[in-house]
C-alpha cells in the first residue's frame, strides 16, 4: 500500500473509510462532524505528521487520547483516535523506521458504547489497511479503557514514568470540569519527551463566570484570586476573555510545573475556535517543553486558519463556496514575515543595543504569533535600515541558516535602523 503523499490523499482515504464503516450496523454514532471540528482534526493531524517521524527517530512513542469517543460521526468522518493511528501506521517513514520502534496508542473513553464502536472502527480499519496491503508491525499497538479519564491517567503516568518514550497527549473533554490541572502537569512533568493538546473551553467560562457558582469553580480550577477574576471580567470582548482564561491557565500551569522542575521550561501556543456567532468556543492550546514543538505547532495550526490570525470561525465558513475538504487559507509567509519585522523592530529591540540571531528566532518563535523566516532578516536591512553583524562587529549581508552555533555569533543591531 501507499503510505500517503498529500494532504488531500489523506482526507480522502479516510473518508473513504469512514463511510464504508458506517455501512456496519454494529456503529453506533451520533451527529455528523461540524467545521470547527474538522479544523481542530486538521490541527492535530498537521502536528502527528511532523511529530512522528522527528521524535519516533530517537525514542518509543505514547499518544494518549483522554476523551477518545466513538472514533466517527454520523457523517463518515473520523475521529481523533482514528486520525492518529492511521497518519502513523501509512506514514511514509512507517515502513523502514516507524514500525521498528514501539508505539503504543492509548484511548481513554467513559462512555461504554462509543468505548465499543471505537474498538469496531479501530480493528475495521485495520482490516481495510491490510486488505490495501500494509504490514502492521507487532510493535504498534493500540489499547481502549472504558474509564472516566480522571480515574485512569494516573495509572498510565505511572506505568510509564520509568521509560524514556515520547509522550504526546490530546485532551479533548466535553467541559471544563471533568479533568484537574494537576493531571495536566504531572503529565508534562515526565521526566523524558512530553507534550499536551488541550481543548480549553473558555466558551463555557465566558457564559457562566456571571453565575456566582460557576465563578467560584473557575476560580479553584485556575487559582485565581478576585483581582485577578476582575481582570478577566472587566475584558472588552469575550474573545479577549477567552485569551486571558488562556493566559491564566499557562500561568497556572507553569508555575506549578517550576516548583519541581526550576532548570526546565513550558512554552505555550494557542488557537481561538470561534463559533456561528464568531464568539469564543474554545482553545486549542498546546503546551510543550521544547521550542521547536512550538514552531511546529505554529505551523499547524496556520494550515487550519480561515481568518486572520491562529483562528478558525464557523461564522466565515461557507460550504457552498467551499467544500469541507478544502476550507484552508493560510496567509501568505511575505505578509507574516512584513508584520514579523515590524514586530522585532518595534517591540524585541524596543531598549537593547543588540539581539544575537539565535535569540531573535526563540523569541518570535515562543514569544508571537509568527513563524520564523530567514526572509526576516532581509525584511529587517531592508525596510527597517537595520544591521546585521559578526561577534566582532563586522557587517555581514548574510546569516546563517541551519547552523544553530553560528547563530550566537550572528547579532541584529536594534540602534541602527530608521
Amino acid at each position: 500500500m501507499n503510505t500517503y503523499k498529500s494532504k488531500r490523499d489523506i482526507i480522502k482515504e479516510l473518508q473513504d473509510i469512514g463511510k464504508d464503516i458506517l455501512d456496519n450496523k454494529n456503529v453506533k454514532v451520533k451527529m455528523g462532524q461540524l467545521p470547527h471540528t474538522f479544523a481542530k482534526h486538521k490541527i492535530l493531524s498537521e502536528y502527528l505528521k511532523r511529530w512522528y517521524p522527528i521524535l519516533g527517530s530517537q525514542h518509543d512513542l505514547i499518544y494518549i487520547d483522554g476523551f477518545a469517543g466513538s472514533g466517527i460521526y454520523g457523517d463518515g468522518s473520523l475521529g481523533s483516535p482514528i486520525i492518529a493511528y492511521y497518519l502513523f501506521v501509512t506514514h511514509n517513514k512507517y515502513p523502514n523506521k516507524l514500525s521498528k520502534i514501539n508505539a503504543e496508542f492509548l484511548f481513554i473513553e467513559a462512555n461504554k458504547d462509543s468505548a465499543d464502536t471505537l474498538k469496531f472502527v479501530l480493528a475495521k480499519v485495520d482490516d481495510l489497511l491490510k486488505k490495501k496491503g500494509l504490514k502492521i508491525s507487532s510493535n504498534t499497538t493500540y489499547k481502549i479503557y472504558n474509564y472516566k479519564f480522571e480515574n485512569k491517567i494516573n495509572d498510565i503516568i505511572h506505568n510509564i514514568n520509568n521509560r524514556e518514550v515520547a509522550l504526546f497527549g490530546f485532551i479533548d473533554p466535553y467541559g471544563y470540569t471533568q479533568y484537574d490541572l494537576t493531571t495536566i502537569i504531572e503529565l508534562l512533568k515526565y521526566n523524558y519527551s512530553s507534550e499536551i493538546l488541550l481543548n480549553f473551553m473558555t466558551g463555557f467560562m465566558n457564559r457562566f463566570m456571571n453565575d456566582e457558582s460557576h465563578l467560584d469553580t473557575i476560580k479553584k480550577f485556575l487559582g485565581l484570586n478576585q483581582e485577578e477574576i476582575k481582570d478577566i471580567l472587566n475584558a472588552k470582548n469575550p474573545e479577549e476573555k477567552s485569551k486571558k482564561l488562556v493566559k491564566a491557565l499557562y500561568i497556572k500551569i507553569y508555575n506549578t510545573f517550576k516548583q519541581s522542575n526550576p532548570n526546565k521550561d513550558i512554552y505555550y501556543q494557542n488557537f481561538t475556535i470561534l463559533g456561528n456567532n464568531n464568539n469564543p468556543l474554545y482553545e486549542l492550546v498546546h503546551l510543550t517543553k521544547h521550542w521547536k514543538g512550538v514552531e511546529e505547532m505554529k505551523k499547524s495550526m496556520y494550515e487550519a486558519s480561515n481568518v486572520a490570525g491562529l483562528k478558525f470561525s464557523d461564522y466565515y465558513y461557507d460550504p457552498e463556496a467551499i467544500p469541507i475538504t478544502n476550507f484552508i487559507y493560510p496567509k501568505k509567509s511575505e505578509e507574516l514575515d512584513e508584520k514579523a519585522a515590524n514586530y522585532i523592530y518595534k517591540i524585541l529591540c524596543k531598549g537593547k543595543e543588540r539581539v544575537s540571531q539565535k535569540q531573535l528566532e526563540l523569541d518570535v518563535i515562543t514569544k508571537t504569533p509568527y513563524i520564523w523566516h530567514q526572509n526576516i532578516l532581509e525584511i529587517l536591512q531592508k525596510e527597517y535600515n537595520v544591521k546585521i553583524v559578526d561577534e566582532k562587529g563586522r557587517e555581514t549581508k548574510k546569516a546563517p541558516r541551519k547552523n544553530e552555533k553560528a547563530k550566537e555569533s550572528i547579532f541584529i543591531l536594534c540602534q541602527t535602523g530608521k
